[in-house]
Parts: structure tokens; sequence; C-alpha cells
């Protein structure tokens, strides 16, 4: 009965580690060019995780007062850990955008944290590479989507830590 048991417990987890969503997974990547790092969060209505308008949810909603912080990548590449320094923190603007101007060029992490009752649809850390020019951009070039929940649906499960 016990190893039956031991057996219902692991398949239980290997469920959960496959249905977890993106922001679990590895840190995405980009290269950006311009005069800034900037970007948008919005509620993933649909939870597909781009942003735009759907025939269902309409116009997705930006999140703002969103904390935003971009480290200078000094360590393992696209990975936040001891060596990485915090060069700038924000909080996206009633437009949901951010932005962080003057920074020199190089390998960067921009890293979002949820507000309260929203999980994240795509990554929370996003690896940039920054090559500065005097021309800015007036694209927005990271997108984070959250998805609001409600955390009483939460307790019935178990998150477990994922470890590497």
């Amino acid at each position: 009965m016990k190893t039956r048991s031991l057996f219902i417990s692991f398949f239980v987890i290997i469920l959960v580690l496959i249905a977890l969503p993106p922001a679990f997974a590895d840190s995405s990547s980009l290269t950006i060019t311009g005069d800034s790092v900037s970007g948008l969060v919005f509620d993933d209505l649909n939870g597909d995780g781009e942003y735009g308008w759907s025939v269902a949810y309409g116009e997705e909603p930006a999140l703002s007062s969103v904390g935003i912080q971009i480290y200078r990548d000094q360590g393992i590449l696209a990975q936040i850990d001891n060596a990485d320094v915090l060069v700038a923190q924000a909080k996206t603007n009633e437009q949901g955008i951010f932005q962080f101007k003057g920074l020199a060029g190089g390998s960067y992490l921009v890293v979002e944290n949820d507000l309260t009752n929203f999980v994240s649809v795509t990554a929370n850390v996003i690896a940039v590479t920054y090559i500065p020019e005097a021309v800015g951009s007036t694209e927005l070039q990271i997108f984070f989507a959250d998805r609001q929940v409600d955390r009483s649906q939460l307790s019935k499960y178990t998150f477990l830590p994922l470890v590497r």
C-alpha cells in the first residue's frame, strides 16, 4: 500500500510540473537597440501570452503599479544570481508601460514582480542584450503577460520548488 501511495504522489508531482505555466520556464532572451529598454505589463484575459484584442474579451487591459527591476547580468548569463547588480527599478504607469533610459550597452535582466492576485503567463525574467543608439524606438520591446486569479482556488494545489 505504501508503494502505491508513493507512486501516486510521484505521478501527481509529474503532472503538476508538466502543467506549470510558462512563467516557470527558462527566461526569454532578446536584443534591443535604441535609447531605452521599455515594455508593457498587461492582464492577459485569454491566457495566450500575447497582447491584443479578442472577440471574447475585448482589449486586454494594461496593469499599472507593477514593480520592474533591471539588473546588469554579470554572473551566469540569462539567470538571476548573486553576481548580478540591480541598476534601476520602476513601476508601470497607468498605461502599463515601464522604461529604463541611460543604460550602458551590455547584458541585462529585466524582472517583473506580479501584483497580488495575479500570476504570470509569460516568463518573469527577460534576458536582454542592449545596444544603445542615439535614435530611440517608439515601439515597446518587452511584454509581460499576467492573469488575475482567485487566490482561494490556489489552495487546492500544492506547489513544490523547482530545483535544477
